[in-house]
């Protein structure tokens, strides 16, 4: 039948579950990126405006914007796999629409990690060209990350589908 006749719910956890691991990583890759921009900003000067770039409105915003967009689609994916394990382990089913949302949180994990890696990347200006440095290393890789199958945009697309009541057209939800 596919289901396990095991009672402990991490082995009735459903496909859906398996993406988790993976926006972990690509928020996990920006997380130097981010620090890395704070770390910058402490002693960079402008040759142009000999203004620092802690004092930069652009710096400024990109921090910012990057923690909460981190911060925000970790806790939204840590929200909706706890309701998948709540769900399993009172012996609720796992729903659709609950898989779906989950999945949904993954692609914008993903997403919000691009995006906060590209803000960096921006903010550090000519310092993040760098191969070594950490802006040019989580643009790649978190990029990367978003190019596998469980990350792009057409599972969100599917996560949709299902917010508005129809049927998924890809096994992966």
């Amino acid at each position: 039948s596919g289901q396990s006749n095991h009672p402990d719910p991490i082995f009735r956890l459903p496909f859906t579950y398996f993406g988790f691991g993976l926006c972990a990583v690509a928020l996990g890759i920006v997380r130097p990126a981010v620090e890395g921009l704070k770390a910058l900003a402490a002693g960079k000067v402008s040759a142009v405006s000999r203004r620092g770039l802690k004092d930069q409105s652009q710096a400024q915003y990109a921090v910012a914007k990057s923690e909460a967009l981190l911060r925000s689609s970790r806790l939204y994916a840590h929200e909706c796999v706890g309701a998948l394990w709540e769900a399993l382990s009172s012996g609720a089913p796992v729903t659709l629409e609950m898989r779906g949302r989950t999945r949904g949180s993954y692609v914008h994990a993903a997403e919000s990690a691009m995006q906060a890696a590209q803000l960096c990347y921006r903010a550090a200006g000519g310092s993040a060209l760098w191969e070594k440095g950490p802006f040019e290393q989580a643009l790649r890789d978190v990029n990367a990350v978003g190019c596998h199958i469980t990350m792009q945009q057409v599972m969100m697309e599917e996560a949709g589908r299902v917010d508005l009541g129809l049927e998924p057209t890809v096994p992966f939800v």
